[in-house]
């Protein structure tokens, strides 16, 4: 490299592979995406959590799994039963994790999937709380950010 920068993206996605929901499975096929099309250099920090969406299903997935140009970090969750209330604590146990984990990240380019809405919240708060004004576009071909 000529002095440039890595690319780091953040990926904030509440739900992850193995869980089953269609969230995890549009996180899965945009991490497969954009592995494919980044450059070698380009690096992705995922932020999950372990599987949780059903009471009923367990998997094993482990909580920190460092591949070539990937990092996964699932963060436990207190059991729940998928009720509203639940929910909210299931979030707030997550927000509580992720906050630490991406404060002094230098990430390039940010993505909270909403399928949940607060976590789609919370890629918008770290975005607050580093005073980013404007969301950059990458061409994700050639990995050439532009800033609006």
């Amino acid at each position: 490299m000529t002095g440039e920068s890595v690319l780091k993206i953040l990926l904030l996605s509440f739900y992850y592979s193995p869980d089953l929901c269609a969230g995890s499975f549009r996180t899965a096929a945009l991490v497969k995406a954009l592995l494919e099309q980044l450059p070698d250099d380009a690096h992705i920090d995922l932020i999950t959590t372990l599987p949780n969406r059903y009471s009923s299903y367990s998997s094993d997935a482990l909580a920190l799994e460092e591949l070539p140009r990937l990092t996964i970090r699932r963060i436990k969750l207190p059991a729940h039963q998928s009720g509203m209330l639940d929910q909210a604590k299931a979030f707030m146990a997550y927000a509580r994790q992720v906050l630490p984990l991406v404060s002094s990240g230098d990430y390039q380019l940010i993505y909270a999937t909403s399928s949940r809405l607060m976590t789609a919240a919370l890629g918008a708060l770290w975005l607050f709380a580093r005073r980013v004004v404007s969301v950059a576009a990458a061409d994700l071909d050639g990995a050439n950010l532009q800033y609006a």
